[in-house]
């Protein structure tokens, strides 16, 4: 039972499942929650059915599969000390049946992507997929020992995801009036950014031992834990700003206030964790990131966009 346990806990993390929810709870929330009050009153219709939205997050979900794979296989000498449980590391896999699997994955998201282009008759959105692919493989494959670039990135294409959904519908988006709309992704999408930033440098920081064995250049390796610790606290101090932003001006119902006040509590338990003397947790303060991400994400359901 205990190896049953430890392989689905290592196929968990190999599919990033928590990250695949995430995505999926941000889908959702956009279409039905933001983008349908937004078009109701103008009687306009989604520029995605419902089938064809659904494989457009199919395609993200790929997307975003194929970056994590590819980085855990560059990853692999230094996850034997950073994370010794991950798949890769736990269990042989053969390039090969690897090769076969990201091929076939990749085959999958392109076909998907070629689909909604021609659907759409429009090119240019879906072609967003395969760069950001490119991207992830780049990165993975030559940009890896600087962690410093790595974290931007990576950050930047979490916003990305809600980048290509807002791209999806952009042109029934501006044929109605949309300015709290506006504000809302804007806003959400600072927030998103800042506290992946932090996760990742939170990671980097639990990560030092490894990255230092294989001359790795992270951001705490570089200046220090203590320096980048007074860094992590200037950013949770900032990340608190768009989700207090669009509680206290667009939000509505006990829910949305509810969401609101627990994602300021949990950034001040962060900010005494940054802080504390004894070290720092990082696993407790990458689970509060994700619930504060979440409850951002859920907290957009509850939003006036008009």
């Amino acid at each position: 039972m205990s190896i049953q346990n430890s392989l689905l806990k290592s196929i968990a993390s190999f599919t990033r499942l928590l990250n695949v929810l995430l995505i999926i709870v941000l889908a959702l929330i956009f279409r039905y929650r933001l983008l349908a009050p937004l078009f109701e009153p103008f009687d306009v219709s989604f520029t995605l059915n419902e089938a064809q939205y659904f494989l457009l997050v199919t395609d993200i979900i790929l997307v975003a599969w194929l970056g994590y794979w590819l980085n855990d296989w560059f990853d692999k000498s230094i996850d034997t000390i950073n994370k010794p449980d991950r798949l890769l590391v736990k269990y042989q896999v053969s390039p090969f049946w690897f090769g076969i699997l990201l091929v076939i994955t990749g085959v999958v998201c392109l076909m998907i992507s070629i689909y909604l282009a021609e659907a759409t008759d429009n090119w240019s959105k879906m072609i967003v997929l395969p760069i950001t692919l490119l991207l992830l493989a780049g990165y993975a494959r030559w940009l890896k020992p600087i962690k410093l670039i790595g974290n931007v990135l990576v950050s930047l294409l979490v916003v990305a995801v809600l980048g290509v959904l807002l791209l999806s519908e952009l042109e029934t988006i501006e044929s109605v009036p949309n300015q709290n709309f506006k504000i809302i992704i804007v806003t959400i999408s600072i927030s998103l950014f800042l506290l992946n930033l932090i996760r990742e440098i939170v990671k980097d920081i639990e990560d030092i031992s490894g990255d230092q064995q294989h001359e790795v250049v992270s951001l705490p390796i570089l200046i220090g834990i203590k320096n980048t610790k007074t860094i992590l606290r200037a950013a949770l101090a900032l990340s608190i700003f768009p989700l207090l932003y669009l509680g206290i001006n667009f939000s509505y119902g006990a829910m949305g206030s509810t969401l609101t006040i627990f994602a300021i509590v949990l950034t001040f338990r962060n900010f005494t964790l940054v802080s504390a003397r004894e070290g720092l947790r990082a696993s407790l303060l990458s689970k509060n990131l994700k619930l504060i991400m979440l409850a951002g994400i859920l907290l957009m359901g509850f939003l006036t966009v008009l």
